[in-house]
Order: C-alpha cells, then structure tokens, then sequence
C-alpha cells in the first residue's frame, strides 16, 4: 500500500518525464492538468495527469493516474512508483512469462534467464567500453560495470527480474580518447543507452527478418551494437519463455529517450537465434592455442559454467598476463575446476574473438 506521504512527495512534472520516456503521449498539455494516452500493443490507455496541488481531488487524480499506468504495465502502483520517484538509478525490467502459475517459475528456468541477463550486460558494456576507447581493455572494463548492476527483488504477483545501474556522475578522463563527443553524462548512463540501443535495434531487425526470410535487418544494424554476443544473450533470457524488456530512467539525469516496452515472443526470439550464429562479433575471429590458468569460475545452468583465464602464453600472439574469458559446456567446465583447484596450468584450443574466447575445441591440464 503506497503512503500518503510517498503520494504527496511525487512530482508531476516528474511522473510527466516518466509517462514520455515509456511511450505515452501527451495530446492535451496546458493546466491545471494534462491528458495522456498510450498505444500497448493494439490496447488503449488515457490518463489524466493532474498538475496543480490547489485543486481539492489533486491527490485522488494522482492516484488514479499511477494506477492506470500500473495496469498499462501489468505490475503493482508501488512499483510504478518507485521507478518515477528513482532519482540516482536506472532500471532494466525483465518480465518473465513462463507458464506457470503466476509469481513463479521453475529454477532452471529462472537461472537461465538471469545468466542471459548477465550476458546482455556485458556484450553492451564491452561495446560501450570499445567505442569509449577504455584504458584497461574492454572486456576488464566490462567486468567492472557487471559487477555494479545491483539485483532488485521480484514484486508480488509477478515474475519480473529488475536490475538497476547506478548513475555516475564523473567520466575518468583515462577512460576516454580526447577525440571522442559525448554529452555530459556517466559512463554507466551510455553503457545503459548503448543497451538500450541495441535491444531496441534487435528487436526491430527480427520483425523485419520475419517478414524478408533473411538475416539482412541484423547485418544492417550492426553498427548499432546488434553482434552475435548480443543476440545469443536476447535468446538465453528467452530460451524458455516470452519475455518484455522495459527501460526507465533515473530521474537526477533525464535522457530524451521513449522506452516504450519491447515484447520478445516465441516467434522473435526464434528470428534472433536464428541470425545469432550468422552475425559477426566485435571482432574477427582467429585460432589460438595458449597455455593459461583458470583465476576465476562461475557455475551458472546445468553445468554450464563461465571462467576467467590468465595467459601465460600462446601461438596467436595474445599478451603474457592477458586476461580472457571462456563459456564452457560441462565437461570442460569440470577440467577448469580441478585446474583452477590444483592451480594448474591448462592448454586450450579454440577460436578467440577480442578477450572472449567464443568457441573452446580442448582443454587440457598440464602435467608437471
């Protein structure tokens, strides 16, 4: 139940912000109140937006107001109200649509989706970071920012993993090349409009795929940050289940940006895996062989895990002391682990692309 206090605090022109950047348009502007409609998908909304605090029914209409939008995003008012009232995060919302009874879902199926929200995460950081010139290497950089993307409890009701980005306000000058414009925002804040970007992008190129019958829509928008890595994360999310993405915005810095929803149904998410193993990644691939040792390990789904390698050596001309990462099946997922136990030395083969070793042939431990 929101507080009448929570009620009070919100700022209209502030939920006005919040209707914009969710889709919503504004057909009749002026006071002592505005009108508001939105188009979800074939059903309509209206809204009337209360903006002047003198008027005896100002908080009623308010409350009117949250709840319309609440049920226009299928989820409870004090979550609605939350989102408006965030001033220093912005929050990714993924809403889960598995069949199963609502508020839950099998654990398998939920841990996929959050390993493809770790995915998505990172293939949007790693572009980011490449385009801002980052010190340090990318997929490093990338890391970090992983590591700051904070995990929000599920609502009641509802199955809907919400992560929120802190918003930095300063851009470390190493970070970034002389050359490179960008408005004054946090480098965590373009890592969030790159993925948004780019979800966005994809999203559209698999409505057009299914029309054309070719992966043409995704080639086109690769310079948007739509990549193999990205599309394989959309379809880890959805690997079993629908899925809809929505975006909002920490108040203390607006975006002029509309973040309608972006609903990824069978049919979507079957044009995007499809194009997945067909799109280039960042960078082109090569084959290496190196020799490394495993510094970090992360079990995610079924035995599937994810690993950091620290180079010691290789025939591909990869740095000493580079540090790589590696996506493993299970069995050579469990030779990491006792290498990474016995502080062994391992010998892979595979094909590598930027730090990301995207395909592992072998692994094997070095004796002696």
């Amino acid at each position: 139940m929101i507080a009448q206090a929570d009620l009070d605090a919100l700022d209209p022109q502030v939920f006005a912000r919040y209707l914009n950047h969710a889709g919503w348009t504004e057909r009749e502007p002026g006071l002592p109140a505005s009108v508001w409609e939105l188009d979800a998908e074939g059903e309509q909304f209206e809204l009337l937006l209360p903006l002047d605090r003198s008027f005896r029914d100002f908080r009623a209409r308010l409350w009117d107001a949250l709840r319309t939008v609440a049920i226009a995003e299928q989820r409870d008012p004090e979550a609605v109200l939350r989102d408006i009232a965030a001033t220093t995060v912005d929050s990714q919302h993924f809403h889960l649509l598995p069949d199963f009874p609502t508020g839950k879902i099998p654990l398998v199926d939920g841990s996929a989706a959050l390993y493809g929200v770790r995915l998505l995460m990172t293939a949007a950081a790693e572009w980011a970071f490449r385009r801002l010139n980052a010190s340090g290497g990318p997929g490093q950089r990338a890391n970090g920012f992983v590591r700051s993307v904070q995990l929000v409890a599920p609502t009641p009701g509802s199955f809907v993993i919400t992560t929120q980005i802190p918003v930095i306000n300063e851009i470390p000058r190493q970070f970034l090349a002389a050359r490179t414009p960008l408005e004054q925002s946090s480098i965590n804040r373009n890592i969030v409009l790159q993925l948004h970007r780019a979800v966005s992008a994809t999203h559209r190129a698999a409505g057009e795929s299914l029309r054309t019958g070719d992966i043409a829509p995704f080639v086109e928008r690769a310079g948007q940050g739509v990549t193999a890595d990205l599309c394989e994360a959309v379809t880890a999310i959805g690997r079993r289940q629908p899925f809809e993405l929505r975006f909002s915005w920490a108040q203390s810095l607006p975006v002029n940006v509309q973040s309608p929803r972006l609903r990824f149904d069978r049919q979507v998410l079957r044009a995007i895996r499809d194009a997945a193993p067909q799109l280039p990644g960042h960078d082109a691939e090569q084959d290496v062989r190196l020799v490394a040792k495993v510094v970090q390990l992360d079990r995610v789904d079924q035995g599937f895990g994810r690993v950091s390698l620290l180079v010691e050596s290789s025939d591909g001309g990869i740095p000493s002391r580079a540090r790589l990462t590696a996506n493993l099946p299970p069995d050579l997922y469990n030779v990491a682990v006792d290498g990474h136990r016995t502080s062994a030395r391992l010998v892979l083969t595979g094909r590598l692309r930027g730090d990301h070793l995207s395909l592992v042939e072998s692994m094997t431990l070095l004796s002696g």
